[in-house]
């Protein structure tokens, strides 16, 4: 069972109040920058129709003015919005995964919720000459740990793209990432786990320089 959006508002007011998840004030003259180019920022927006994206939460492992990285922060960050993009950074590569939904938490706490959502997977820097949209036959499923979730368990997963390993606790850094290759468009060039996936991070399993979530603004 899914939690209802005044739970969710409750839950995000519970972790906003909680030590150690606290926004920090960020002075105006040290703004935190995208690791997102204009350009590739103009890509994301051209496979969603123009319209304009709002960045949520950011956290970066050499930047220390960002929101945080365990998945806690990530949920008071994002909160119930809609029109999800996850974009990751690693290395020189710089892709993620869009989903229509927002991040619906579990009624169980310690539990996950798993639900179905219209999207798809993205690179835009370090797998193909060009920027590309990749849809996965049979739609996408999502899955989102409580926030007491135990250890070992993905924290928020789209389809193949998981980040956090350890439930309410997780790094969100800490990601896993593969797409069968039958699924994936002509001129891959990155790197290839086993059982033919490619696999964007470099490996299955891999930490990340960057994330950040955005919003898409304007969806009812």
């Amino acid at each position: 069972m899914l939690a209802t959006a005044e739970n969710i508002g409750g839950i995000v007011k519970q972790l906003r109040a909680r030590g150690g998840v606290r926004r920090k004030a960020v002075p105006q003259a040290a703004a935190v920058v995208s690791f997102l180019t204009d350009e590739q920022r103009d890509t994301l927006r051209s496979w969603l129709n123009g319209r304009e994206l709002k960045r949520l939460y950011r956290h970066s492992s050499y930047d220390r003015r960002t929101d945080g990285g365990q998945y806690l922060d990530l949920i008071r960050c994002v909160g119930d919005a809609k029109g999800l993009v996850l974009v990751i950074k690693s290395g020189g590569c710089v892709f993620g995964a869009y989903t229509s939904e927002g991040i619906k938490l579990p009624q169980d706490p310690t539990g996950v919720s798993e639900y179905e959502s219209d999207g798809w997977h993205f690179s835009l820097a370090g797998h193909f000459e060009a920027p590309m949209k990749i849809r996965i036959p049979g739609g996408q499923t999502v899955r989102v740990a409580g926030i007491e979730a135990p250890e070992g368990t993905g924290a928020l997963t789209i389809s193949d793209l998981s980040l956090g390993r350890d439930g309410g606790n997780s790094c969100v850094r800490y990601c896993r990432h593969f797409i069968e290759m039958s699924y994936v468009p002509d001129g891959y060039q990155g790197a290839r786990g086993p059982a033919a996936c490619a696999v964007f991070g470099g490996h299955r399993d891999f930490s990340a320089s960057d994330v950040e979530v955005l919003t898409v603004v304007g969806l009812d």
